[in-house]
């Protein structure tokens, strides 16, 4: 627990140091001072400890492959790394070809994006394969498989969210209106230690593509709903897969947060 609140305060004073807002600034030390007391941390070890460990773990990009130029289904397999992606800090640039990725993220975060993504990708082909052969489906091989694995990414991401904003919330409980949309719209008493934080981490990944990329597109996931009967049966198989699925290693936090 120590390491983390040292973590936490590391990096609310790191955003006061460096923020243009004089009012943001001083809540960010203020926020950083009374978790400092509470917890009887030096405030100038918290800040010597997060230097420390911001020349081990910077944002950075990485090439991930995910199958073979033209392979069918490439657009739902991005699909599903966007939505693990997505829950995990890691933003997915739109360049290179289908068949590749370029995330961007904290070393820790990308680990495991793409551990996820790899053990679901593939338990939905798993999963798809035996679903085909046993239901005797009327579509086309290739369709069945599209409308199974819309069914799947769809219902998986919302297991992502929800599991995300659930420990979320455990570690910072506060008003109806959900944390993640106090990082993104923080207003006076809304500055907690924890969205602050996870504010201040977003920014540096959003920092580093603005300069590396500055006229470069992120993926977004976008669900489709399927069409006619058997194509809904295909996809309602698929949200059926993706409850059963595990989702083991998956880290809604950041690191700093979720690292015991």
């Amino acid at each position: 627990m120590t390491d983390k609140i040292v973590a936490t305060i590391g990096k609310l004073l790191r955003k006061a140091e460096t923020t243009d807002s004089v009012d943001e600034a001083e809540a960010l030390m203020a926020k950083a001072q009374a978790l400092a007391t509470r917890h009887a941390i030096d405030l100038a070890v918290a800040r010597f400890e997060h230097s420390e460990r911001e020349r081990r773990e910077g944002v950075e990009e990485r090439v991930v492959t995910i199958g073979r130029p033209r392979q069918p289904h490439l657009v739902l397999r991005r699909r599903l790394f966007g939505a693990v992606a997505e829950v995990n800090d890691v933003t997915v640039l739109l360049r290179g070809t289908e068949a590749t990725l370029y995330p961007i993220g904290f070393p820790s975060d990308l680990d495991v994006v793409e551990a996820i993504y790899r053990s679901l990708e593939a338990q939905m082909t798993r999963a798809a394969d035996e679903w085909i052969r046993r239901s005797g489906t009327p579509l086309h091989t290739t369709q069945a498989r599209t409308m199974f694995y819309e069914g799947f990414v769809a219902r998986i991401h919302a297991r992502l969210v929800k599991a995300r904003d659930e420990a979320l919330w455990q570690a910072d409980p506060g008003p109806a209106k959900s944390l993640r949309e106090r990082v993104l719209r923080p207003r006076g008493d809304e500055l907690s230690s924890t969205a602050l934080a996870l504010r201040a981490k977003r920014q540096e990944v959003d920092d580093f593509i603005r300069t590396s990329y500055p006229r470069l597109a992120t993926r977004t996931t976008r669900a489709r709903v399927a069409g006619g009967h058997a194509g809904r049966r295909a996809h309602e198989a698929g949200r059926t897969a993706a409850d059963r699925a595990r989702i083991s290693g998956q880290r809604a936090l950041p690191r700093d947060q979720a690292d015991g």
